[in-house]
């Protein structure tokens, strides 16, 4: 026998364990027990022949056994309500919902330290009463959320709802709302209800976002379906969808397209190679551009101008073609009446250039034979009658003279014969030559001519003759339309640009607001100004009326 043992006994000391295990209640009732038994024993030792007593010890000893076994089944309940608590409790802790107990009787509510954290309520003072948790529930939401509660309470439908809750900041976050309540099994009024709220406000975000841009993409499918010729096809090139304008163009009805590939609408006109090239641009993962001829139903050519784009899943497997194409055979057809159009006036041009070289040339000589005449026969003396008439005649020979000319150098700008020859030329001496050369219309007008310069530089660059042509033809417009008057130019430069600005003032009618605006078209029935104009654009100069 061990001294560090206190039960001498292996049995006893079981016992005894045993009995330190049990409960202060259980103490008791076994003390209780023991006594009985023992009372019993004394009685059946003392009244062996009475019936009565071996009767009552019978039923002493049942209502023990009785009593032993309801408080066995009483501990097994409470220690398995204790694990249950306990499991409800780390459940409670470990999932993201906040749970609540709604008596139904008394109103009263109890909150999750979860549920009060959602609510950003402080957990020393949660909501105690339903009313309490309804004034936390969006306005919008308080009706669906009773109704689904009422509902669930009088027809046992499950309570499942999605709502908004406030937090104490004020701002609302998105919850869904798992309930269940228990019945009274006597009367089947529901008595307590339990409820877990689970916080679903970034997923509510998450949805709002993939509506947005569903939408979004539904509007941008819509816009490219009213603009667009839309086509998908599988990997093996059948069409799997066609839109309107698809069917449109092609002629084909929506069930004759779809299932076919589009061999249905080939024109023939490629060579297989391109279609070869097309294939194997699309295999590889890259997206195809170009124009591709089809056919459509009624047997017409059509063109488009094509984006085709390959879809790949996440093994990187082509799944689908989708074909963007544009109609751009109205834009052929214009290319082709404008080239068509761009070689008849060419050649039309050509032909007005030959026929203006043909009439100069032709009228030159004879009109230079006439001018030549008339000089000689002012040298012989003739009486004053006969000098004015030999000067008109010499004058109208030089005005005729000088239209054929302006004609012949129209028909050469026209046709781009004419190029500009920049080169430097002294500015002073540009001057004097438009003035020396005006002096004739002076003589033959009482017209006051006056010239101003301001600021001009002694050497600039350009087509010196050009320039002088068309100041000339400005300056015998401006004495040809003035009667009375004057006529006034002046000659500045201005520094920032580098240009030269010629500015030519008379007292004439003028130009009316209809024929300056058939000038600036290139309109002018004037062919003087028209050679002006011309030229003005061949030097890159601007030439402006008021």
């Amino acid at each position: 026998m061990s001294s560090s043992n206190p039960y001498p006994n292996k049995y006893a000391g079981t016992f005894y364990k045993r009995i330190e295990k049990l409960s202060l209640l259980e103490s008791l009732w076994l003390s209780t027990a023991v006594a009985t038994v023992l009372a019993s024993v004394i009685l059946v030792q003392e009244y062996w022949n009475s019936p009565l007593v071996w009767i009552s010890s019978l039923c002493m000893a049942s209502l023990i056994t009785a009593s032993f076994l309801i408080s066995q089944r009483l501990r097994n309940t409470c220690h398995q309500l204790q694990r249950r608590e306990h499991r409800y409790a780390i459940l409670a802790q470990g999932s993201h919902a906040g749970l609540m107990d709604w008596d139904v009787t008394t109103q009263a509510i109890d909150c999750s330290q979860r549920l009060t954290l959602m609510l950003g309520i402080k957990a020393a003072n949660p909501p105690r009463h339903w009313q309490d948790f309804l004034n936390h529930i969006h306005p919008e939401d308080v009706e669906r959320v009773t109704t689904h509660l009422t509902e669930h309470l009088g027809h046992r439908v499950p309570f499942d709802v999605e709502c908004r809750l406030r937090h104490t900041s004020g701002a609302y976050l998105w919850v869904r709302g798992i309930g269940q309540a228990q019945w009274d099994e006597d009367t089947q009024q529901p008595m307590m209800v339990t409820l877990a709220w689970l916080n679903i406000h970034k997923r509510k975000q998450a949805e709002t976002q993939i509506h947005y841009f569903a939408q979004q993409n539904q509007n941008v499918l819509k816009a490219l379906d009213e603009s667009a010729i839309v086509a998908i096809t599988n990997p093996k090139g059948v069409i799997t969808h066609a839109n309107d304008r698809f069917v449109a163009l092609s002629g084909y009805s929506r069930e004759e397209l779809m299932g076919s590939t589009h061999a249905l609408i080939n024109a023939g006109v490629h060579p297989s190679e391109f279609f070869k090239n097309l294939w194997n641009t699309l295999q590889q993962g890259n997206v195809w551009k170009g124009e591709i001829c089809n056919r459509a139903k009624d047997g017409s050519v059509y063109r488009v101008d094509s984006t085709i784009v390959p879809f790949t899943n996440d093994d990187d497997e082509i799944y689908q073609y989708v074909a963007i194409s544009h109609d751009v055979t109205a834009y052929h057809q214009s290319q082709e009446d404008l080239y068509q159009a761009t070689h008849r006036a060419a050649k039309a041009s050509e032909v007005k250039h030959q026929f203006l070289s043909t009439v100069s040339h032709e009228l030159r000589t004879p009109l230079n034979g006439i001018v030549g005449i008339a000089h000689l026969l002012k040298e012989e003396p003739l009486n004053d009658e006969q000098q004015q008439m030999i000067t008109l005649l010499k004058q109208s020979g030089e005005d005729l003279l000088g239209i054929v000319n302006t004609m012949l150098d129209y028909a050469e700008i026209s046709s781009q014969l004419i190029t500009p020859t920049p080169r430097e030329f002294n500015t002073a001496e540009l001057i004097e030559s438009i003035t020396t050369g005006t002096q004739h219309l002076c003589r033959r007008s009482t017209i006051n001519f006056t010239v101003t310069q301001h600021n001009l530089p002694a050497k600039l660059v350009g087509d010196h003759d050009r320039i002088q042509q068309v100041i000339n033809q400005l300056l015998s417009n401006a004495f040809k339309f003035t009667k009375v008057g004057w006529v006034r130019m002046a000659v500045t430069y201005q520094d920032h640009n580098n240009q030269l600005v010629f500015t030519i003032e008379d007292t004439g009618e003028g130009m009316t607001p209809e024929t300056i605006e058939l000038w600036n078209a290139g309109l002018s029935s004037s062919l003087g100004l028209a050679l002006c104009k011309q030229i003005a654009d061949a030097l890159g100069a601007t030439l402006d009326v008021d």
